[in-house]
């Protein structure tokens, strides 16, 4: 039988590992925010039961000396038992090997980087945008506010795809070639933090962190699927179905390669993205306007789609665009042309309506108007309508059309 100082988190025998992770509902701010279970509080740990300690090295002490007769093994880098990278501590107690896994637990605003000093480096939560969590109305990320807005200006016909597609998040303040906030589908790309950190954004504007561990490209997340690898000078992601994208040494995608043998392959001038090309001889070609913004995109039968912008910040000096209508080739609707409203004046790039190609105005937004959060969606005439409460205990509460709640 074990000996113990008090009661621990986690506990496993001969060769077994401790996974730590924290509740959802904890929240320490730097530096103490290095977590592991079965600590005591002192030399550099506050708390009990999931303890909190300065650095990997004040946990793993932490962790062995709640056993009364232990032996320090090793601490190191690596990944714990689901692959995600953590700190790895070993000891012995009694005459049992007990492997621990120690991971960060990061503020509102910082994903985890275990090579950081404080296990932190500032940047979105992981997969807080795009189509992520659970969402409501049309549609509403629940778990963050977020508002997501997807459209699809081109998409062939047959198996192999070919798409141009944009997305909308209200949290994002990322402006790229259609203007703050938007970005289409062939601006997924990845941020090269530093040697041992890159962030991947997903076409969707999702943003997933990965760590470099034992010369391994890892995320912490779970739910990711996706395998991020370092390829001479370039980096490969590749997807659960085989589809491998790669990317140049700046983080720009270069070509998308799929199993069945279909490829794509993008071809940027002066770091504009001018035209994509599949194995098909089907091509999408791209032109800017002065501001680098994009001005026309013309699909494999020649037909141009055409992107009109406003100034996101009018009273400043900034350049920065907000995309504000999209107007589709002549024959392809009667009235070809979307509109897109921005009419809160607490936050001037947040969406809050669509007039569509007949000219009528069919979605409304509101947000809230301190912390910007998504309160409410509806339809033309009040139809569909929903709203979100975010309640100050973290709980959200949607009310849907009928009156119905879910907490």
């Amino acid at each position: 039988m074990l000996l113990l100082r008090a009661a621990i988190v986690a506990v496993v025998l001969a060769g077994a590992a401790i996974l730590i992770y924290p509740p959802n509902s904890a929240a320490q701010t730097i530096p103490y925010n290095w977590y592991t279970g079965g600590t005591s509080a002192g030399g550099g740990c506050t708390g009990s039961g999931y303890t909190y300690c300065i650095s990997p090295d004040a946990a793993c002490t932490g962790q062995y000396e709640y056993y009364l007769n232990h032996t320090f093994l090793s601490l190191g880098p690596g990944t714990d038992g689901l692959g995600k990278p953590a700190w790895v501590c070993k000891y012995i107690a009694n005459t049992v090997t007990i492997t621990g896994y120690i991971h960060a637990f990061c503020p509102s605003g910082y994903v985890q980087d275990i090579f950081a000093a404080n296990g932190c480096v500032k940047g979105p939560v992981p997969k807080t945008q795009g189509n992520s969590c659970t969402t409501a109305g049309n549609p509403i990320t629940v778990c963050t506010g977020n508002k997501y807005q997807a459209a699809v200006d081109f998409r062939s016909a047959g198996t192999n795809v070919l798409e141009f597609s944009r997305h909308y998040n209200s949290q994002s303040q990322y402006a790229g070639a259609i203007g703050i906030s938007w970005q289409h589908n062939w601006e997924r790309r990845l941020v090269i933090i530093s040697s041992s950190s890159i962030r991947v954004i997903r076409p969707d504007g999702q943003e997933l962190s990965y760590s470099k561990v034992a010369g391994n490209w890892l995320t912490w997340d779970k739910d990711v699927t996706l395998k991020l690898a370092a390829s001479g000078s370039d980096y490969t992601l590749t997807e659960i179905d085989g589809t491998v994208e790669t990317y140049d040494s700046a983080g720009k995608l270069q070509s998308i390669d799929f199993a069945n043998g279909y490829t794509q392959t993008l071809t940027y001038t002066s770091g504009q993205l001018t035209e994509v090309e599949d194995n098909q001889d089907r091509t999408l070609e791209f032109t800017y306007d002065g501001n680098g913004n994009l001005d026309t995109m013309t699909d494999p039968d020649g037909n141009d789609y055409t992107y009109t912008y406003t100034d996101a910040y009018p009273s400043t000096q900034t350049t920065v665009k907000l995309l504000t209508n999209v107007t589709y080739p002549a024959a392809s609707t009667p009235y070809p042309e979307i509109e897109y409203h921005y009419e809160d004046t607490d936050f001037p790039t947040y969406l809050t309506g669509i007039t569509d190609e007949l000219g009528e105005r069919y979605a409304t937004w509101a947000y809230d108007s301190t912390t910007g959060q998504t309160t409410s969606s509806e339809h033309a005439g009040g139809a569909n309508a929903t709203t979100v409460t975010y309640n100050t205990d973290g709980t959200k509460t949607v009310t849907y059309p009928l009156g119905e709640q879910i907490k």
